[in-house]
């Protein structure tokens, strides 16, 4: 029974995802019924998938849409604007309260229009380049889980042989039948140990089919990646973290909103005199927004030297997994020579040479998720420090 869910389990990943290449598809599988059905298998490598992101994801396109739209309320605007300009009235046809609202609607409402398209295309922009970044990650997380499992099965593998050599052993009365109990415990271990990378497999492609708008019943064949380790320049951080503060898209945005109130305020002071409603709402959204402003510096500033911290933090990680890899790699060593010498055991060997691949997988990982965030962190430092808070 274990051995058919190994069987079964190594079938759906090699199914769902495979490091080699393999042309746009359809294979025929077996359901449990004995109905042959058609399953479509795609290629698809990291940049094709970073590239489907801005024409594929439904929250990208909705925030086209968005935009599509405030740009039509522009259009509007203006040529209301066009249409009081060539109108004959003038200030004394109006109220104080009516002409002030007039002027705003001349002079601040297409700036409001044109700093929310502003803002909506900025947001646009760091969510296209947020779900790429995580893209990257479920996409190596996709292939890491698979080196791991392919990992465990080669281990199963060699495993499965030397049970069959025992029993043949055992029928021909040359060992006693307990001599398979260790061979069994081990198997049983490995066979318990294949859930976590299918599962974490399972999810990150699942993930990607989410982001790319895909058919959640669609295989992909993905290409074998991962990220080479170079080290952040963190030379005059301080500098680069202040300059970034001050170039942030989301305060420079503030700032001129806060500029837009200033217009709308001295507007409504100049022309609405026989209000004090207007002017001293206005007045509260101005003050509003100043204190945002204050609040939003230094909130940028902290989430900037979190973010590098974390970056700082996953570099020492990277650091401790190659230690860790090269005490793998003397023990495999160590074992290997014990094994030559008749010392050890093949399910020994096979024990230490699982635990070296399986340390290269985890400094693998390590070094994937370090350049993704020196990626996020490049990022945040070029104008969107804002984005700086979902560096963990």
């Amino acid at each position: 029974m274990r051995k058919r869910l190994s069987i079964l389990i190594a079938l759906a990943i090699s199914l769902s995802v495979s490091t080699t290449s393999m042309a746009a598809a359809s294979i025929m599988t077996t359901r449990s019924d004995n109905v042959v059905t058609s399953v479509n298998i795609s290629d698809l490598t990291l940049e094709q998938a970073l590239n489907k992101v801005e024409s594929d994801n439904i929250e990208v396109q909705s925030l086209s849409e968005k935009i599509d739209s405030l740009n039509k309320q522009l259009d509007s605007d203006k040529r209301a604007v066009i249409g009081l300009n060539m109108g004959n009235k003038t200030q004394y046809n109006y109220s104080s309260d009516e002409y002030a609202g007039i002027m705003v609607q001349k002079e601040v409402t297409p700036l409001k229009d044109q700093q929310d398209i502003d803002t909506t295309k900025n947001s646009k922009d760091e969510k296209i380049n947020t779900i790429k970044f995580d893209l990257q990650r479920q996409y190596m997380d996709a292939i890491t889980a698979k080196e791991q499992v392919d990992n465990i099965n080669k281990n199963i593998t060699n495993l499965d042989e030397q049970i069959k050599q025992t029993q043949a052993k055992i029928d021909l009365g040359q060992v006693t039948k307990d001599s398979l109990n260790p061979l069994n415990v081990q198997k049983s271990k490995l066979l318990s140990q294949l859930a976590t990378p299918y599962m974490q497999q399972q999810q990150a492609i699942s993930n990607i089919k989410k982001y790319l708008n895909m058919d959640i019943n669609k295989s992909l064949n993905l290409m074998s990646t991962k990220k080479q380790y170079v080290k952040f320049d963190d030379t005059a951080i301080e500098d680069k973290i202040k300059e970034a503060v001050s170039r942030d898209y989301n305060l420079n945005s503030i700032q001129k909103n806060v500029d837009i109130q200033k217009t709308q305020v001295d507007i409504q002071i100049k022309y609405a005199f026989n209000s004090l409603i207007e002017p001293m709402n206005s007045k509260g959204d101005l003050e509003d927004l100043q204190n945002n402003l204050q609040n939003t510096s230094t909130n940028t500033s902290v989430s900037l030297w979190k973010a590098y911290y974390a970056l700082k933090n996953k570099e020492d990680i990277v650091q401790s997994q190659v230690v860790a890899e090269d005490s793998a790699q003397a023990a495999y060593d160590k074992a290997k020579q014990s094994f030559d010498t008749g010392l050890i055991d093949k399910v020994a060997l096979d024990s230490a040479e699982l635990a070296l691949n399986t340390q290269k997988v985890a400094l693998e990982q390590a070094i994937n998720e370090y350049m993704i965030t020196q990626e996020q962190f490049a990022y945040a430092l070029n104008g969107h420090a804002s984005t700086a808070a979902s560096i963990q």
